[in-house]
């Protein structure tokens, strides 16, 4: 707010000094304004930058619980394989008891 404001003065300066013919007020006013246009576009490229770096982190999150997912999904389907193999394997072997 106060770099619009430093903006707004530098302007007016800078109007007044070209109105009155004073080059010293107009050019005191333009590098106000220029002063204060710069660090409005610094703090936006600031906020810019923190809004970037919050969007990286919520996908990084993201992107961390979508693996973790897939991996309890994989191991899941590994657990059940296993078993299914061991009951193949149980199954094939010729129950002594059965044969009597």
């Amino acid at each position: 707010m106060e770099n619009k404001l430093n903006e707004g003065l530098g302007y007016a300066k800078e109007t007044l000094g070209s109105v009155l013919g004073n080059e010293n007020l107009q050019s005191q006013g333009a590098a106000e304004k220029s002063a204060a246009q710069a660090e409005i576009s610094r703090a936006q490229a600031q906020q810019n930058a923190e809004n970037l770096k919050d969007q990286a982190g919520d996908k990084v999150e993201e992107t961390k619980q979508q693996a973790s997912d897939k991996a309890e999904v994989l191991r899941n389907n590994a657990q059940e394989a296993t078993e299914n193999a061991k009951s193949a394997v149980y199954d094939s072997v010729p129950n002594p008891q059965e044969s009597k």
